[in-house]
């Protein structure tokens, strides 16, 4: 039971990674568009989270890897805001960001 309980984690994770950028896709099979990369992002910040913030856990490099994720959501809204502020605020708005 241990097996079928672990490799449904990962499923769940593609399965919310493919909703999202399903949702943000500009034509199909975008994946290179910033809010789609923002999407993708968001999903993977929001599964490292609980392991980030459970002091039992908390190790350097899980901790770095979790802030440069952070960096990178971080400077794509900011080039999103430049280029095309309308798509900026709408993904904003929609995924609790700002």
């Amino acid at each position: 039971m241990a097996q079928t309980n672990l490799s449904r984690k990962p499923q769940k994770k593609k399965l919310l990674k493919r909703l999202e950028l399903e949702k943000w896709q500009r034509h199909a099979g975008d994946t290179g568009s910033p809010e789609c990369q923002i999407a993708a992002l968001t999903v993977r910040i929001d599964a490292l989270r609980p392991l980030v913030n459970s002091t039992a856990r908390m190790d350097f490099s899980c901790k770095r890897g979790y802030v440069k994720l952070l960096a990178r959501r971080r400077k794509m809204l900011a080039y999103l805001k430049r280029k095309d502020f309308e798509i900026y605020r709408k993904v904003a708005l929609e995924t609790g960001l700002r």
